[in-house]
Parts: C-alpha cells; sequence; structure tokens
C-alpha cells in the first residue's frame, strides 16, 4: 500500500509507513469505503439477477399463497391485477396478520397482504436498495420496468452474496 503522505509503497497490511510512520491504517479504511462506493454499491439491481417471483390476484386466498411460496423456497409472493404490483404477502404477513385459527382457504390474500409496495428499476443501485430495504423493512424488492411491468425481484440474500462475491475477488 502506498502511504498517503509520503508516497513510499508498503507492504501491505503494515499499519504504518516504513519511512515517515504515517498512519496506514486509516487511510486503508478510506481507501476501502472509497471503493465500497465506487465500485458494488453503485452495481445496479440489473447486475444482480433478477428472480423470477410467485404471482397471484388479490383474489386469491392464503391457501393459494403458501405452495407458490413454498415451491420457489421464497419467503413471499407478489399480488398483481391488470396495472400492476398491488400488493406483497410474505412469511412476516402470515405471522403478524393471518389469525392462528383463520380459515386459510377463505382468507383472501388482499385482506392480509402489504399494500402497494415501493418497486425498483432495474437501474436503481445496490446502495438504494439497501436503503429501501432498511427505511421500509422490506427483504423482497418488486423490480418493474419503467413501464410498470413487473420483471422479477431481488432479495436481501441476493444483494448481500452479489457484496461478498464482489469482496471475496477483491473488486469491492
Amino acid at each position: 500500500m502506498d502511504c498517503p503522505l509520503c508516497g513510499h509503497e508498503n507492504l501491505p497490511g503494515a499499519d504504518s509507513c516504513e519511512v515517515c510512520h504515517g498512519d496506514l491504517a486509516a487511510a486503508d479504511v478510506e481507501n476501502f469505503r472509497n471503493r465500497l462506493k465506487d465500485g458494488v454499491l453503485g452495481d445496479t439491481l440489473s447486475q444482480l439477477g433478477t428472480l423470477k417471483p410467485g404471482v397471484m390476484s388479490p383474489s386469491g386466498t392464503v391457501a393459494d399463497a403458501l405452495p407458490l411460496m413454498r415451491a420457489d423456497r421464497r419467503g413471499s409472493v407478489l399480488i398483481c391485477d391488470e396495472n400492476g404490483v398491488v400488493g406483497i404477502f410474505t412469511e412476516r404477513d402470515l405471522i403478524r396478520r393471518v389469525a392462528p385459527d383463520a380459515d386459510l382457504t377463505t382468507l383472501k390474500i388482499s385482506e392480509v397482504m402489504t399494500p402497494d409496495p415501493f418497486t425498483y428499476s432495474p437501474n436503481d443501485n445496490i446502495a438504494y436498495a439497501l436503503n429501501g430495504m432498511t427505511a421500509w423493512g422490506n427483504r423482497h424488492l418488486p423490480i418493474c420496468d419503467e413501464n410498470g411491468t413487473l420483471t422479477g425481484f431481488v432479495s436481501v440474500r441476493k444483494v448481500l452474496g452479489h457484496i461478498k462475491e464482489r469482496c471475496d475477488s477483491g473488486d469491492c
């Protein structure tokens, strides 16, 4: 690593410069922050590769949603009508909004889904998506094109996996 004070090339991992004794640890952290900001966090959601979501109508039941979630091993199903995404039903909704004694075959998904989820563009960057996940408490992000047509979704697991891959390869 080059010393930011004197420019001397030091061995990787050195805490201080061999020549001027400047602090290299702080410089290394700042360098990492800049690489992270300009690199992986600037990657777009389209670079992650979206997942195919389970999709159902708002008139469906909770009993209809569960096999979709189970089949794809997904924690959510998107609720769509002719106008696009109108809701999302997640395992969290199942736990928080469905009574233990509810009849899942008659309980409409529209009654227990999270309505009007925020949607993202394939061109949105990872930093924006992570901010939304934090602000809205979402783990599953619907991705829609410029016409509002659902193209897929991205999960927090997919985002974190991408960051890990980039950092493991030294490209973050």
